[in-house]
């Protein structure tokens, strides 16, 4: 037996449909919120985490630009730290041939005078010998460190013309170092020719 479609209860009011509406809605809303809720805090987790990776590249760039710093300064001090050392090399090695000369002043009129080496005897010879060949040593590595650290020098040609002058003033220099030239490397030879041709310029002016 069928039931009769239109009996009473067979149908929902309409008070209960507008309310499961509103539910629906609240529901609806409730949800809504909920979703913004978790996007924002995901949203403000993401922020947070790159504003750190920020503030993490920020300070290992400092890092890297604090690290650059530090050897720059630490290089100017290698740097100053090895002219110090080359130019009190130099010095203390010219010195010790000034003191040379100082000490026995002979040997400069013997070298650079020109002194008749008839009047001096077997030991005077070898003296003077052997202060060319100290000589000779200062000059090599003052030509090679005019080069190697020429950086560290305000006026490195100045030795170069140091050089040429002092063999353009000695002909025993010139031929003294011509008996050993092959001890000694090409500067060197480069340096007593310049030296032999500037000692010719200057007899030519003075006989011409």
């Amino acid at each position: 037996m069928s039931e009769n479609p239109n009996k009473p209860g067979n149908h929902a009011s309409p008070g209960a449909s507008q309310q499961e509406f509103w539910q629906d809605q609240r529901q609806f809303w409730n949800d809504q919120r909920a979703y913004w809720k978790k996007d924002l805090l995901q949203k403000q987790r993401s922020v947070r985490l790159a504003v750190t990776n920020s503030i993490v590249s920020i300070c290992g760039f400092m890092i890297v630009i604090a690290a650059l710093f530090l050897n720059l300064r630490q290089a100017k001090i290698v740097q100053k730290n090895l002219r110090n050392s080359v130019q009190q090399s130099m010095v203390k090695l010219t010195t010790d041939l000034d003191k040379i000369y100082v000490d026995h002043p002979e040997m400069r009129e013997y070298v650079y005078g020109g002194r008749n080496r008839r009047n001096w005897d077997v030991t005077d010879h070898q003296r003077a010998k052997a202060v060319a060949a100290f000589e000779f040593d200062v000059f090599d590595i003052a030509a090679s460190q005019s080069k190697t650290f020429r950086d560290q020098w305000l006026t490195p040609e100045a030795w170069t013309n140091w050089i040429v002058d002092e063999f353009a003033s000695s002909g025993f220099l010139r031929s003294q170092f011509q008996t050993n030239q092959s001890w000694y490397g090409k500067d060197m030879k480069e340096l007593l020719d310049a030296g032999a041709q500037k000692a010719r310029a200057a007899n030519q002016v003075i006989t011409p």
